[in-house]
């Protein structure tokens, strides 16, 4: 009888603790680095890069590994970006291959600047799956608080939720 009772005691209390935890772990949120001495790569009609974005209370950080077909930077960004003037959109492409890049943007009308990131300082402080090729998160006050981008049919929803 005392055994049972231990026994229920002791998994009452295991799982008491493992609520706690994950309830707790929600609650938390990640927060993102900027690495912010990189080249910035500017197409001939792009907007200036302004460093105060990296300070913005609104941002949407994206993480492309290479530039070429089906890549992120092919979704339709420019649209939102003028929607949205209050968010900070921030591009981080580690494509080595700098021309092979430049060539890309022109190709496919990407007229944001890029920060290029060909040793992946973006990817080794933020994420810790090496394999990911592209990546999209949804920050305020440099907290990841969602993931989205224009592939979403409800990323526009998601942007005004975060400007809120």
């Amino acid at each position: 009888m005392y055994r049972t009772a231990y026994y229920l005691l002791f998994h009452l209390f295991f799982l008491t603790i493992t609520i706690g935890c994950k309830s707790d772990r929600k609650q938390e949120k990640q927060t993102i680095y900027l690495p912010e001495n990189l080249e910035v790569i500017h197409q001939e009609n792009s907007a200036k890069f302004d460093d105060n974005w990296y300070k913005n209370e609104f941002k949407v950080v994206v993480f492309v590994k290479n530039a070429g077909p089906y890549s992120t930077l092919d979704l339709d960004w420019q649209s939102v970006m003028k929607e949205f003037p209050n968010i900070a959109f921030l591009f981080y492409v580690s494509e080595k291959d700098k021309p092979k890049l430049i060539d890309h943007l022109e190709r496919v009308g990407f007229t944001h600047p890029v920060i290029h990131d060909p040793e992946e300082a973006f990817r080794k402080s933020n994420l810790k799956e090496r394999e990911l090729t592209f990546i999209s998160f949804l920050v305020k006050n440099d907290k990841i608080v969602g993931m989205s981008n224009p592939s979403f049919p409800d990323f526009k929803v998601r942007l005004e939720e975060l400007s809120k």
